[in-house]
């Protein structure tokens, strides 16, 4: 078994760079579009943007940096749960018959 490198080594501060040259663009990206992603429910936005959030966390963990990890930790989880709460409304308005934001019949 390989033991994991100490978080102070070249390699950990190497993997960390490599975690936010893919997770910060990617997250970044799909933050610009967050509002169409909500509204449309687009599933592989939202997945792309977790995982590139966990990335930009799991950089901040190899660096030591707590604070950094406390902020996109939440933000992680923010937008989960704002995930999961508009995919039960949307369902809600479906299911007594409302269609769209403004609550139009369908």
């Amino acid at each position: 078994m390989i033991a994991p490198a100490p978080l102070g080594s070249v390699a950990a501060r190497t993997l960390a760079e490599v975690l936010f040259v893919a997770g910060y663009p990617t997250a970044i990206v799909c933050i610009t579009r967050l509002v169409p992603v909500f509204r449309q429910r687009r599933q592989r936005w939202f997945w792309a943007h977790e995982a590139g959030t966990a990335a930009i966390v799991a950089g901040w963990v190899l660096k030591a940096n707590r604070g950094a990890v406390a902020i996109n930790g939440a933000w992680l989880a923010a937008v989960g749960v704002a995930w999961a709460i508009t995919g039960r409304r949307r369902a809600k308005r479906q299911t007594i018959g409302l269609s769209g934001p403004s609550g139009s019949p369908s």
